[in-house]
């Protein structure tokens, strides 16, 4: 009850001072309806600074954002509370929100494809409690709005329209949906067979109708385009004889369906023919008799031909539309030539003529074996009657061979060659003749390092290579890969794999029979550089150190690693191996990466990525607490998660959002929230538990001298009262200062704040009796002269102690002797048994005489200090208030007021206007001085300034 009383007392005094707090929030949407499934946006709008918000959307979803975005899948009615906490408290609000059914709407037609525009029915199907419809159809007029799900429209042109309709409820919801009405002209395709050949051609015209479900063809008017009327009829496909050779370009049909629509078609272009006639065929030359070597031209001309068929006689056949073809022959005898001209593909007459093929044929094969690749076999296999032969090689000109029917020649090792077989027929005089390019060459194969840096380039080069038109091919066995490389000897290659390499080039001949040179590296390639691999995990709650576990080595134990380079991606960078422990300080998907170098410069990436997930917002209410041994305290804890409090003791739930305690001592009670990601947040409230207890009182019984005091301190804190309050510093604190004037009984009590226990307790202060000591009055003593110090003292004193030993034969001693030689304040101080001390003090004051104020003749203020300055001596005066110097003329040279005597500093040093030249002069001096005892006494004199 007392503690219900003080919080009741501090929410007033705060509703007073203006420090009032209000939880709101609003919602909106962007279009501004309810209607399901909808994203509603909802932003806090509470006063008085809260620290967290805690949201419950009452669809099984929460939020601690000050702004949140929830989409309601299902219609209905939903309680959204918004928490706001504060400091010290949390305060909550509920609203209700309603989400409104969305409509469903299906629009049909009662026809989607026209080939005339007409007036469609449209229809819709869909939920009950639609209220409206709005009617776009596609064609740009105006929108129609009925309380019917069903309307018609009448198309004026030929499109593709897509009409909509948007269904709308007594809420605003609405919904769509289109359908699309395609209005287009029949479409129409159709072929003419045979589309060419000799007239009269019994042609048969089809056509194909795309026609609409339920229409058919009321009409086809053909027209043929050969001169013939058209023809009006339903019949498809139709015959039609043609008897003309013009080309047909503009055959075509009208088509008309019994629903009133039509479309037209043309034919693609076809003609036909007469047969060609008055063939003639023969060879250009005339001649019926050639050797194979030739290449023979022949010609044919016909009547109306627009092409030719040729069938050689040798298995060769060839058409063309000019009159000439030329051919050779690969074979010897005799060759059956026959043509056959064409007009539109009708044939003609046909013509044939016979020629004699004679002589000879050079062929010969080549070869070569891997042993020794510059040396090659020729295979002669020349046809025809040879009565001569000759072998050349343009490496050894001037030598033929024509003894050997099939050769055998070694060539040099490098360089371009031709090999020519020459070939004579006596009986005919034919001669022919085969040359074949020999290249030669001492290919090298390299690489430009050794050593490779993985995905790094690395060129691979043939050089000292065979002559280009060759029809030589490349082949390379590089870096764990065969790569085909055609003719370019030059190869780039990306290292894309770590190890070592045996490796090689095929150069590849084109010609059957001879040998590939094989080009081997004797050395392997290294691909190295590090191996870059690391592990992390791939999510972590916030603030949780990411553990990393470097894996990276280098591929050659050799290539030491040097440098290491990891980005955090939360712009935070390391360069050690092994960097600590990372932690992210805000929620996201971060990409780690790690560039790895080593001794050779070899550089690789690696990249992880990490999921960073929020923790759980809780608080709990109240942060401290305070109560009453055997009380109960109400603690709260909010959260959108689970929650859990602990220690499980003395709390009668620990899976509630409120829970009572009641423990027996004071407590943190911790509250724990876990979310769906299993990352813990935790908040504590402290209870503190007032106990039983007694004071005492540091110390509780003591003595002092008058004038001192006594620090007081309890070993027990609470609200303290002290009485009585006088004399003491602070009357309600633990710890007072206690200085009374006479001897107090204290007493003290102590209470928690809630005054669930009290106790008392007593302290007895005792206050001795000083000594007593009366130094006696001041003394006013001729210079020089002795005296006796007589205070008077009690009878309790131990101990004497004057201040100062000047002129006193003793300090310690209760009757000095003195001698008086200045004036001077002597204090005694006394104790007694109890250590209590008293003080008092006497002035011994120097007789005030004519003859003690000194002043000298003459001075020199040469500036060797010694006699530069001129000023008065004195003993007994306390201040000199006028001291004044004049030249013989009367006229002021020096002027002082108000100083202490006895130093030359404040006496005059001989200038005068500031300057110290001269001669020696007579001054006169006027000084006036106060004496200790209060007298002022003046005089004046002469003195001599001497130069």
């Amino acid at each position: 009850m007392r503690k219900k009383k003080l919080l009741l007392f501090l929410t007033n005094f705060i509703c007073l001072l203006g420090f009032s707090q209000t939880v709101d929030f609003k919602y909106s949407t962007i279009t501004g309806l309810f209607c399901h499934p909808q994203k509603i946006k909802f932003t806090q709008n509470c006063t008085g600074n809260p620290i967290r918000y805690i949201w419950n959307f009452g669809n099984g979803q929460g939020g601690t954002n000050t702004e949140e975005n929830i989409t309601y899948a299902i219609p209905g009615t939903y309680i959204v509370q918004l928490i706001a906490i504060y400091e010290n408290d949390a305060i909550s609000i509920k609203k209700s929100i309603v989400i409104n059914r969305t409509p469903v709407v299906l629009l049909s037609a009662d026809r989607s494809i026209l080939c005339l525009p007409g007036t469609v029915l449209f229809t819709t199907t869909g939920s009950p409690f639609i209220t409206s419809y709005e009617w776009d159809f596609g064609d740009g007029t105006p929108i129609l709005v009925t309380g019917s799900g069903s309307t018609s429209h009448t198309y004026t042109g030929y499109n593709i329209f897509t009409a909509r309709v948007k269904a709308k409820t007594a809420f605003g919801c609405y919904t769509t949906d289109t359908h699309v009405i395609n209005i287009s002209r029949i479409s129409i395709s159709g072929n003419v067979m045979p589309p060419d050949g000799c007239i009269p051609v019994n042609a048969l015209l089809t056509i194909t109708a795309g026609l609409q479900a339920g229409d058919s063809i009321r009409n086809i008017t053909w027209h043929f385009s050969d001169g013939s009327p058209d023809v009006n009829n339903i019949t498809n496909p139709i015959n039609h004889t043609y008897n003309i050779t013009t080309p047909i370009v503009n055959a075509g049909v009208v088509v008309t369906t019994a629903s009133g629509c039509s479309n037209q078609y043309t034919f693609p272009g076809f003609g036909y023919g007469t047969p060609p006639f008055g063939t003639e065929a023969k060879t250009q030359s005339g001649r019926d008799t050639f050797c194979a070597s030739e290449k023979i031209d022949m010609v044919a001309v016909a009547i109306n031909a627009d092409k030719y068929k040729w069938d050689f006689g040798d298995g060769s056949y060839s058409t063309a539309i000019d009159s000439t073809i030329a051919h050779k022959y690969a074979s010897l005898g005799l060759k059956h030539v026959v043509v056959t001209p064409y007009f539109n593909n009708c044939p003609g007459q046909k013509d044939s003529f016979d020629i004699f093929i004679q002589g000879v044929i050079a062929v010969y094969n080549i070869s070569n074996t891997c042993t020794q690749k510059n040396k090659f076999s020729f295979i002669n296999n020349s046809s025809g009657h040879i009565d001569h032969f000759e072998w050349l090689f343009s490496d050894t000109p001037g030598i033929i061979d024509s003894t050997n029917f099939s050769v055998i020649h070694t060539f040099p090792l490098f360089g371009a060659y031709d090999v020519k077989l020459f070939l004579i027929d006596s009986l005919t005089g034919c001669r022919d003749s085969l040359v074949s390019p020999i290249a030669m060459a001492g290919p090298v194969f390299n690489r430009s390092k050794d050593n490779v840096c993985k995905d790094s380039l690395i060129i691979y080069r043939v050089s000292n290579t065979y002559p280009p038109g060759y029809d030589f091919e490349y082949e390379f066995h590089v870096n764990g890969q065969v790569v085909n490389n055609g003719a370019d000897s030059v190869l780039n290659l990306i290292a894309s794999d770590f190890g070592s390499f045996f490796e090689y080039v095929v150069i590849k001949d084109a010609r059957p029979g001879t040998c590939s040179d094989s080009l081997y590296l004797l050395q392997n390639v290294n691909v190295g550089g590090p191996f870059v691999d690391f592990s992390i995990p791939s999510q972590l709650c916030g603030d949780t150190s990411m553990k990393i576990i470097n894996n990276s080595l280098p591929h050659f134990p050799q290539d030491i690693i040097t440098f290491w380079h990891w980005d955090f991606g939360d712009n935070k960078t390391d360069s050690i191996k092994d960097p600590a422990p990372h932690v992210y300080v805000t929620t996201d998907t971060f990409t780690v990466s790690l560039i790895v170098e080593d001794i050779n410069g070899c550089k690789q990436k690696s990249t992880r990525s990490i999921i960073i997930l929020p923790y759980p917002s809780i608080n709990t209410f109240p942060q401290e607490d305070t109560i009453c041994l055997r009380d109960t305290a109400v603690l709260r804890a909010y959260s959108v998660d689970t929650i859990m409090w602990f220690p499980n003791t003395n709390i009668n739930c620990t899976s509630c959002d409120t829970v009572k305690v009641f423990p027996n001592i004071t407590t943190k009670y911790i509250a724990r929230a876990i979310n769906t990601s299993g990352c813990k947040s935790y908040d504590t409230s402290l209870v503190r538990v007032y106990l039983p207890f007694k004071v005492k009182v540091i110390p509780a019984d003591t003595a002092i001298c008058p004038g001192q005091a006594v620090n007081y301190d309890l070993d027990q804190t609470g609200i303290t009262r002290w009485s009585p309050a006088t004399y003491l510093n602070h009357p309600t604190v633990k710890n007072p200062q206690a200085r009374p004037p006479s001897s107090t009984n204290y007493m003290v009590t102590v209470s928690d704040s809630l005054s669930c226990f009290v106790d008392t307790a007593f302290a007895v202060l005792k206050l001795h009796d000083p000594p007593i000591v009366d130094a006696g009055p001041d003394k006013i003593l001729p210079y020089n002269t002795t005296f006796t110090m007589n205070p008077v003292y009690s009878s309790d004193i131990t101990s004497f102690l004057w201040n100062t030993s000047a002129n006193l034969s003793c300090l310690t001693c209760p009757n000095p002797d003195g001698i008086a030689l200045q004036k001077k304040e002597y204090r005694i101080e006394v104790m007694n048994k109890e250590g209590c001390k008293s003080a008092d003090s006497l002035t011994v004051f120097i007789r005030c005489f004519q003859a003690y104020l000194l002043m000298p003749n003459s001075f020199t203020p040469n500036n060797d200090g010694k006699n530069d300055y001129f000023y008065p001596i004195t003993r007994g005066y306390r201040n000199v208030k006028v001291f004044t110097i004049f030249n013989r003329m009367g006229n002021k040279v020096f002027e002082r007021y108000n100083f202490d005597p006895n130093i030359p500093a404040m006496g005059w040093d001989g200038s005068v206007k500031g300057s110290h030249k001269g001669s020696t002069e007579v001054f006169t001096w006027f000084l006036e001085a106060k004496c200790e005892t209060g007298e002022l006494y003046s005089t004046k004199g002469t003195v001599i300034l001497i130069r």
